[in-house]
């Protein structure tokens, strides 16, 4: 049987969302990840919160668009000000193990595609991943910052207190 699949597109191109996204009529599906990182959640319901993907059964969608970096800037801002009473890189994995929702045992499978950069958004995306596969064009200038990007998760995996494995670098 087919699997439930849950993509979430984090990053603020929205390329993911751009390829599978199908807009819901009468609702803006472009930029629903803005909301699961804003302090406020705005929803109460889950289908509110996901757009349909129509190319693939059993699969839904959390869109992105370039108004994601507003919502990364002004939400880590607020957080290096002292102004949210949580950690804004943890947002994601929050919500998604948000009891109301009823995320847990909805989707077999939670994608995340995370931008190439160090950022709000990749933070949260690593902070909520179990497994990390990373891309790369096989292009001298592709592959050669690949080596330190690992050993930079290391660190980085201890300070957001992630438990993610990277399984491996995948040509594309």
């Amino acid at each position: 049987h087919a699997k439930r699949v849950l993509l979430v597109d984090m990053d603020y191109q929205g390329s993911l969302s751009d390829l599978l996204s199908t807009p819901t009529p009468g609702r803006d599906d472009g930029n629903l990840v803005a909301g699961w990182l804003h302090s406020k959640f705005p929803w109460r319901r889950l289908e509110d919160a996901l757009a349909p993907v129509g190319s693939i059964p059993g699969a839904s969608i959390i869109t992105a668009d370039y108004g994601l970096t507003d919502t990364e800037d002004n939400e880590l801002l607020r957080w290096l000000m002292g102004m949210t009473g949580d950690d804004v890189r943890s947002r994601l994995i929050r919500r998604l193990k948000k009891q109301q929702l009823g995320i847990e045992g909805m989707f077999d499978f939670i994608i995340v595609d995370a931008p190439p950069r160090m950022s709000l958004a990749a933070a949260n995306a690593l902070k909520a991943s179990d497994y990390v596969i990373v891309p790369a064009k096989f292009q001298f200038l592709a592959v050669s910052p690949i080596e330190r990007m690992l050993a930079y998760f290391t660190g980085f995996r201890k300070n957001i207190r992630g438990r993610f494995r990277v399984l491996g670098v995948v040509g594309s």
